[in-house]
């Protein structure tokens, strides 16, 4: 079975790829806004969620070369831009397609942040457009100012200024952003903004450390002071999920990803009930340290469901998680870094 989905993936990854990416433009709405869930003529927006939604637009683009797709991404960049308040912070929004209002109300300040980031890097890589860059410092940086608000002294970000807990989760992701963040940092010549990122990512990557026990495996959060384990919980989510996000976006070494993947895998190795979105993290995973058995095992578990929940969130899992199997992204796996006067070519693996 396996086999027979790794020749099909090879023969029209292409098709695929664009069936998904004009489902997330099917929620496209004018304004750039990604609609999230849909009831009838009631509509939810998630920051959170689009930004994904946005990034499997970008990686659409990336392997078609249809600038439909690279459009919509950079629309819904744009509606981020204006919808957020001086402090980078977003809310989400409710209401009908014509009239769709804030809530006051968002679910964390530091993942929503940092998944906009790696937006707005994704299209300065693609577009090489660095007026807009220049044109929206003030909003990107306050964005990346946004993510590592909640920064605690132990190298962790809570969720948001009133939530007890760190999540593995979040902070995988504000890792991974920390990245991106560096690059529009190197661009601008913002030498106080490079070091800032340094430093977060030095001490998050001590604090993760501390997180990981003995049997592989990561707390899932710290509360205040306390990690809360995977024994303390049980469930994959949030616990084993928090591991997969640890290992695809985290800053462990190969070995000790792979040791902590494999130990998940034993753990929860039931994928039959879980939501696509889970699934595509068991995907990332294991294609980030070498497991294409469980990547593939999870992508058969995933297709169906993508069609059945129809969330434009899962159909831009979908694009990447072919894109990843298949290796068919075609886009910039280097970024360009502005040192000095200079534009050299440095190879993500030695940044990261």
């Amino acid at each position: 079975m396996q086999a027979l989905l790794l020749v099909l993936l090879a023969m029209a990854p292409e098709a695929e790829i664009r069936a998904h990416a004009d489902a997330i433009l099917s929620k496209q709405l004018a304004d750039g806004a990604i609609v999230h869930i849909q009831d009838g003529d009631q509509i939810t927006i998630s920051p959170y969620f689009g930004n994904y939604a946005a990034l499997g637009l970008f990686e659409a683009y990336q392997v078609t070369g249809d600038k439909k797709y690279l459009e919509g991404g950079i629309k819904w960049t744009d509606w981020y831009f204006k919808h957020m308040d001086i402090r980078g912070v977003i809310h989400d929004y409710e209401g009908t397609v014509d009239n769709y209002k804030s809530t006051g109300s968002f679910t964390a300040t530091d993942s929503y942040a940092a998944t906009f980031l790696m937006c707005v890097n994704m299209r300065r890589m693609l577009t090489k457009d660095h007026r807009f860059v220049m044109r929206e410092t003030g909003k990107i940086f306050a964005a990346h100012k946004a993510m590592i608000s909640t920064l605690d002294v132990d190298g962790l970000t809570f969720a948001k200024p009133d939530s007890p807990y760190k999540y593995v989760t979040d902070n995988a992701e504000v890792f991974e952003a920390l990245w991106h963040s560096r690059q529009i940092a190197h661009l601008l010549r913002n030498y106080a903004w490079i070091h800032e990122v340094y430093y977060t990512r030095r001490d998050m990557s001590d604090a993760f450390e501390d997180l990981r026990g003995e049997d592989n495996l990561y707390a899932w959060a710290k509360a205040g002071d306390e990690p809360v384990t995977v024994e303390d919980t049980g469930e994959f989510y949030p616990a084993g999920l928090a591991n997969l996000f640890a290992v695809a976006l985290g800053p462990a070494g190969w070995h000790d990803r792979r040791a902590t993947l494999a130990a998940t895998y034993e753990r929860f190795p039931n994928f039959i009930d879980l939501p696509p979105d889970h699934l595509y993290w068991w995907i990332a995973a294991a294609q980030r340290v070498g497991r294409k058995d469980i990547a593939i095992r999870a992508f058969e578990e995933m297709k169906p469901k993508v069609e059945a929940r129809g969330l434009a969130v899962d159909h831009a899992f979908y694009i990447r998680a072919v894109a990843s199997i298949k290796r068919a992204h075609t886009g910039p796996r280097r970024t360009r870094v502005l040192l000095g006067s200079t534009f050299i070519d440095i190879p993500r693996q030695a940044v990261r």
